[in-house]
């Protein structure tokens, strides 16, 4: 069982051309970037005498100040760690140089692209001719950082075979990686030499740690041991570069979910938005085996279990509202901490891989809408559902429902699983300047908060303004955070 990107979507993107020139400075490169860096050496017969492979962290100061923290490969030594510090220069056109000074002497050409979220570099040092690449880590890599290697990934990659130190042929790597998300991996794969291939199975354990970085000592079924070391170079771990090595042969390989990332199956149950569900939200999660049956909730307090199936949020259940083969409905619980959480799907025979999702701490909100088309979930002044046959009218005050809101000032407790508190309302806290528009002209707002006597359900309550009869438009924003544009049917 695997919990995998279940959406059928169309996401159409304008590509338009640049109109106005970069402007870079020393502080367009800050904070902490993945890095790959391969080197090469040839002797003066141009043998390929020596070769360097390193990934891990670049950690930018944003005022010229640079260190890099990397494992380490060559044809003599393996699995080594190197802590390099020195300084760069920046100029506006987005080029510049690196200099390592501490660790190592090297000198660089530097270049950044992207706004700053990427950059590459290519120099030299006393032995090799280097070039390296560089890309702005994810937000975070603590708690629960190994759930961000979770499913299925393609692995492939080149490298070199030794004898006694000196380089003897190259070779190549390709195999299918099952990461679990909880610290172990299985899988194949194939070292091909000379034209001749040799298939392996492998397992072992990882660990990743803050800096978003993971390792492994395994030995495949051949009896041969390896030592990896990983980075993750993509949000959501959806791609990783690893470095595979022993006292034969290494690799400079890549690796990359064969779906879209574990944590992309985990999404706001009204708008689909990936990580988007804050605490006391419903979120659906999409997959496959996930239920042997479609059951769903018959009372409230909701279940943790349905059908023999039930959802973990940091080891913690969350109701269920409905199962089925491919997609699962759910609420996040209100005491869960906003940050990286693990979400794991667990059957009366089964455990998924764990999924790595990030748990907002204010709202993102997604309307709902009625099923076909995208029309929005909204109630008439008459308590009839808003449909083109029975449209509201301007001046109207109607209400909408939502699920993302974020946190609440409650008139009662806020009980996981149960009803949100009937004794009053349970607006918004904070400061989160709520807007409703319709067809692009603001609305008055009178509410907006959680709905009395339903689960994981917010609502607003708005005044229709003066447009035009017909299908209009209308978009939630909540602390800045736009919803998804929806419809609502307007009359005179």
């Amino acid at each position: 069982m695997r919990i995998v990107l279940g959406l059928l979507v169309s996401l159409p993107f304008v590509a338009q051309a640049q109109t106005t020139s970069p402007t870079c400075s020393a502080s367009t490169l800050s904070g902490s970037y993945h890095l790959t860096l391969t080197g090469r050496n040839l002797n003066s017969s141009m043998a390929l005498a020596a070769t360097y492979q390193a990934l891990g962290t670049a950690t930018f100061d944003g005022m010229g100040g640079v260190a890099f923290s990397l494992t380490s490969n060559n044809n003599h030594l393996q699995g080594v760690r190197q802590s390099l510090s020195g300084t760069y220069i920046l100029t506006s056109d987005c080029t510049g140089s690196l200099s390592i000074a501490t660790g190592d002497s090297a000198t660089y050409t530097l270049i950044t692209w992207n706004q700053g979220k990427n950059f590459t570099i290519t120099g030299q040092d006393a032995t090799y001719s280097l070039s390296g690449s560089g890309g702005q880590q994810t937000a975070s890599c603590g708690a629960n950082a190994n759930s961000l290697l979770s499913g299925t990934y393609a692995l492939s990659g080149t490298g070199y075979v030794t004898s006694s130190g000196s380089i003897t042929t190259v070779n190549g790597i390709i195999g299918q990686l099952q990461f679990t998300g909880r610290g172990t991996f299985a899988g194949n794969w194939n070292v091909v030499t000379n034209g001749a291939s040799t298939p392996a199975g492998v397992s072992g354990d990882y660990t990743v740690n803050s800096s978003c970085e993971a390792t492994s000592t395994i030995v495949d079924s051949a009896g041969t041991s390896w030592t990896l070391a990983f980075v993750i170079t993509s949000a959501g771990g959806a791609d990783f570069a690893v470095d595979i090595a022993n006292t034969l042969m290494q690799f400079s390989a890549s690796g990359h979910s064969t779906f879209t990332s574990a944590g992309a199956a985990v999404v706001n149950a009204a708008s689909s938005v990936a990580s988007g569900t804050p605490p006391g939200s419903i979120f659906a999660l999409y997959g496959v085996n996930l239920a042997p049956s479609v059951t769903s909730a018959t009372k409230v307090p909701l279940p943790d279990g349905l059908g023999g199936t039930s959802v973990t949020v940091n080891g913690e259940s969350a109701p269920l509202f409905f199962v089925s083969s491919s997609q699962i409905n759910a609420q996040m619980p209100w005491d869960i901490q906003p940050g990286l959480a693990s979400v794991v799907v667990t059957t009366s025979n089964a455990t998924s891989n764990t999924a790595a999702v990030t748990v907002p701490s204010a709202a993102l909100p997604g309307i709902f809408v009625q099923y076909p088309g995208n029309q929005a979930v909204v109630a008439n002044s008459d308590n009839s559902l808003n449909t083109s046959i029975t449209p509201a009218h301007v001046g109207d005050e109607v209400v909408a429902y939502f699920t993302g809101g974020g946190p609440v000032t409650p008139s009662g407790p806020l009980v996981t699983g149960d009803y949100s508190p009937a004794a009053g309302p349970s607006p918004l806290s904070g400061s989160t300047n709520p807007m409703v528009t319709v067809g692009g002209v603001q609305a008055t707002v009178d509410y907006v908060g959680l709905t009395a006597d339903l689960v994981g359900v917010y609502q607003v309550n708005f005044v229709i303004p003066m447009v035009s009869p017909g299908n209009r438009d209308l978009v939630l924003t909540i602390g800045g955070k736009a919803s998804a544009t929806t419809t609502i049917s307007v009359a005179e």
